[in-house]
């Protein structure tokens, strides 16, 4: 799109960005929906982590949604969007018993922030394996994790305090 355009349908380049991150949470929120879609919830995990990671891969934009560079907003949105889509996978992998019960929706945030961080690094298959690691975490286990799911309110405060 060229200049002109651009500013026909939007009054600076703020707004055109804010569209752009936008669009950017809405593929992510696509992605979540679709995973928790999947037939075998299982497959619906490892389909939600690969895409994710692709995405953000591809698009340095959804990175920056994940970093709050553009402020707490586009990531507050992100996770009260995506979060339906994860409780509804979260719940169907866990009732099927390949998920530990001690894991919730709100930690795939923060999964996802950490495989971003070794995507960037561009060593390639890095990612592949860390996500391969934390799949196998994920599995059901014995021993308990520390401490709770962070709830949606936590993370959308942390939200907030990071972007300042």
């Amino acid at each position: 799109m060229n200049v002109a355009t651009a500013y026909r349908h939007f009054a600076n380049k703020h707004e055109l960005a804010r569209e752009f991150l936008a669009q950017c949470v809405d593929q992510a929120v696509v992605i979540a929906e679709e995973a928790a879609a999947e037939p075998d919830p299982w497959q619906g995990v490892t389909q939600f982590l690969a895409r994710s990671l692709e995405l953000i891969a591809s698009n340095h934009a959804l990175v920056d949604v994940l970093s709050r560079t553009y402020g707490p907003e586009q990531f507050a949105e992100l996770i009260r969007r995506i979060n339906v889509p994860l409780e509804r996978l979260v719940a169907r992998v866990q009732q099927a018993g390949l998920m530990r019960a001690d894991v919730g929706a709100t930690d795939f945030g923060p999964m996802l922030e950490m495989l971003g961080a070794i995507n960037v690094l561009g060593v390639p298959d890095l990612a592949h394996r860390y996500t391969a690691l934390l799949l196998a975490g994920l599995r059901p286990s014995q021993e308990a994790l520390p401490g709770q799911p962070p709830a949606q309110e936590l993370m959308l405060q942390l939200t907030v305090t990071k972007g300042r």
